[in-house]
């Protein structure tokens, strides 16, 4: 169990979500899948039209938690976050160089000069 600490407007969404759907056990709905795929062609099609490439859930899940860590969060909380039992696994993931991170990470820098 990996919990997740909520604002007020998502609960408001899953307050309205729990409305619509009270059978449904997931948040996702009975199939994650489908709903993880479709906001997966979504963001790709959003990226696309920045001009920016190689960014996944996967990327968004690695970002998140490395500007976490850099903030000051705790090889705990992120060990949680993760859902890995081991610090050094935890770290090995936030310091690899997956390549579709480092094209994110370009693809974001080329974007803020552009804003400048």
């Amino acid at each position: 169990m990996r919990p997740v600490p909520f604002g007020p407007k998502t609960l408001q969404v899953l307050a309205a979500r729990r409305e619509r759907e009270p059978e449904s056990e997931y948040v996702l709905g009975k199939s994650p899948r489908i709903v993880l795929a479709r906001v997966s062609r979504q963001l790709r099609t959003a990226c696309d039209s920045f001009g920016v490439s190689g960014v996944t859930l996967h990327v968004l899940r690695h970002t998140f938690l490395r500007r976490m860590f850099d903030g000051g969060g705790s090889p705990h909380s992120l060990m949680t976050i993760y859902g890995y039992r081991s610090p050094v696994l935890t770290m090995k993931c936030l310091l690899s160089k997956d390549q579709r991170f480092e094209i994110g990470v370009q693809d974001q820098l080329r974007l803020e000069e552009q804003q400048l």
